[in-house]
């Protein structure tokens, strides 16, 4: 909960938990973020629709994940970054046989901003160059000391669903009834 926290800029995991018990509900702001943040509709976090992807979800979710990697690196090295750390975990690229589903791309969109955009967000932050950066994130390091173990795992399904790894959703969403 708090790394959902942190990516959704709410204080502490107490707010999180708020909605989930239906104690609270989140501001418009806050739910339009969870809906780009995992590429899902308005319309089903709400409980409107059935189906939680939409090509407009999706294509939302893909808008707002290149406006941050433009905040992030203004130079357009991700893609090099990405190649990097994917040799450094000796994960190599699959040949991708058929588009990708919508709730793949929508995993691969929240994978991509909870682990490596949102590291490089916060290496920006400490005023580390772009190469201190990099050498961070390869030597699975956070100023201070390593990844934690969850999030290393998170890392390695990012890297294999960049490289083509998953022909499906990694994370299925469901929704809980509001009976």
């Amino acid at each position: 909960m708090s790394e959902l926290a942190e990516l959704l800029f709410i204080k502490t995991s107490a707010g999180i938990n708020q909605f989930e018990t239906g104690r609270s509900n989140p501001s418009l702001e806050t739910a339009i973020t969870v809906a780009t943040l995992f590429g899902v509709s308005l319309e089903w976090l709400t409980g409107m629709a059935r189906e939680p992807y939409t090509e407009a979800s999706v294509a939302a979710a893909n808008i707002a994940r290149d406006e941050r990697a433009k905040r992030v690196d203004p130079e357009g090295n991700i893609s090099n970054m990405i190649l990097r750390l994917s040799r450094d975990a000796d994960i190599k690229p699959q040949i991708r046989l058929k588009e990708p589903s919508l709730a793949r791309q929508a995993n691969y969109i929240f994978l991509l901003n909870a682990t490596f955009l949102n590291d490089l967000e916060h290496l920006q932050r400490e005023k580390c160059s772009p190469s201190e950066r990099l050498a961070t994130l390869a030597e699975n390091k956070k100023p201070g000391g390593r990844l934690e173990r969850r999030k290393a795992e998170r890392y390695k399904l990012f890297l294999e669903a960049h490289n083509g790894f998953f022909e499906e959703a990694i994370f299925p969403l469901t929704r809980p009834d509001n009976n």
